[in-house]
């Protein structure tokens, strides 16, 4: 390969390169960032404080099947425990059970986030 150089290149100097990297650039502006109320802090931070993670209750329940669906649902991963443990004797049983409970977590836990905004929401007025 051909060593190539522009010869219209400006040479610059220890000093040039000195004031380049001392010189400060002036702030671009910046977009106007959306105020957002005070309520919609609050909804906001409520919401935060009390609803689940969808992920985490997809991965609890590929991991534990009906116990780690307790995470979505209480009541849901008690009845698919017992569910599970009455078909046991059929190992086909328990294995739908695992797949509802992966299948439905992630789903549950958003319709629960849901429903806590709007009671935030409810509530805040």
């Amino acid at each position: 390969m051909k060593n190539e150089t522009n010869i219209n290149a400006p040479i610059l100097t220890k000093q040039d390169m000195l004031r380049l990297s001392t010189r400060r650039l002036r702030p671009t502006p910046q977009a106007q960032q959306p105020t957002i109320s005070y309520r919609a802090r609050r909804i906001d931070e409520y919401v935060e404080l009390e609803s689940k993670s969808p992920a985490a209750a997809f991965w609890l329940a590929l991991l534990f099947g009906p116990i780690g669906y307790l995470y979505a649902s209480p009541l849901g991963g008690v009845i698919g425990i017992l569910i599970a443990l009455i078909g046991a004797g059929t190992g086909f049983i328990p294995f739908l059970v695992w797949i509802f409970c992966v299948f439905n977590a992630a789903a549950k836990v958003g319709a629960e986030n849901r429903k806590i905004r709007a009671k935030a929401e409810a509530f805040m007025g």
